[in-house]
């Protein structure tokens, strides 16, 4: 999520005016689309409604589905500091 946001902004701020202004707004706008879809799913999945937070990871089970993780570990602080 944090990639595609980052990309969306870079490419936005690419060749204003210039020939490929366009082809940049349309990747932008994709890398944005995707990010909506990204945070819409990660939230889905790794939201604990038990605790009230995030799960750390997710993993399949032999079943196809998914169970979370509820511990908490440092790479969720990094997590926290991305600005998007």
């Amino acid at each position: 999520h944090h990639a595609l946001c980052g990309m969306a902004e870079l490419l936005s701020d690419r060749d204003a005016g210039g020939p490929l202004a366009d082809a940049f707004t349309e990747a932008a706008d994709s890398c944005k689309r995707l990010a909506e879809r990204v945070a819409r799913s990660f939230a889905k999945l790794f939201w604990n409604d038990r605790a009230g937070c995030l799960f750390d990871v997710v993993q399949p089970g032999v079943d196809g589905r998914w169970y979370g993780d509820p511990a908490i570990r440092p790479n969720q602080l990094l997590a926290l500091s991305l600005p998007h």
